[in-house]
């Protein structure tokens, strides 16, 4: 208690731990981060972009509150399922918004994504524009799918 009382009187407290990647700001990451800032700075402003990102969403949604008498608990009876899974993959393009996307009752696997791409470039056309996406798994060597397309990944984050 008197170490505790010692460190409060220097303005110490106690905080949560948070686990930070140890290559988090290495020379490699920060170099990535400066060419892909130049690269949307000197070419990629001048082009059409499209936010390519999925996200996956429970179908099983409820209420958390309810009414009931005071005293009385309020109970609702369910299944022992939580619901089905689905996957959206959207399309955001940077001068109209959201303007493609698919829902997908599975994970997005490489091959998965490979489909949406396809599709994208017949919506996009010819058109010339640049294609963002994250580092995630299955965003891994798209790039060598589609060679005429241009595809940015966002710098590491590794957050």
């Amino acid at each position: 208690m008197t170490v505790s009382w010692a460190l409060d009187s220097e303005l110490n407290t106690l905080k949560q731990v948070h686990n930070v990647p140890a290559n988090r700001n290495s020379e490699d990451v920060k170099a990535a981060r400066v060419a892909f800032a130049q690269y949307m700075c000197e070419d990629g402003i001048h082009q059409p972009l499209v936010y390519v990102d999925e996200t996956g969403y429970n179908l099983y949604t409820c209420r958390t509150y309810g009414r009931a008498p005071r005293g009385q608990p309020v109970n609702r009876i369910v299944a022992g399922q939580r619901g089905s899974n689905v996957t959206l993959i959207a399309a955001i393009y940077n001068l109209a918004g959201l303007f493609y996307y698919e829902i997908h009752v599975t994970s997005v696997t490489k091959e998965v994504l490979k489909n949406f791409v396809t599709s994208l470039e017949s919506v996009l056309g010819p058109e010339a524009s640049v294609i963002l996406m994250d580092n995630a798994p299955c965003h891994a060597e798209i790039e060598q799918e589609f060679e005429d397309r241009v595809i940015k990944k966002l710098p590491p984050n590794l957050s």
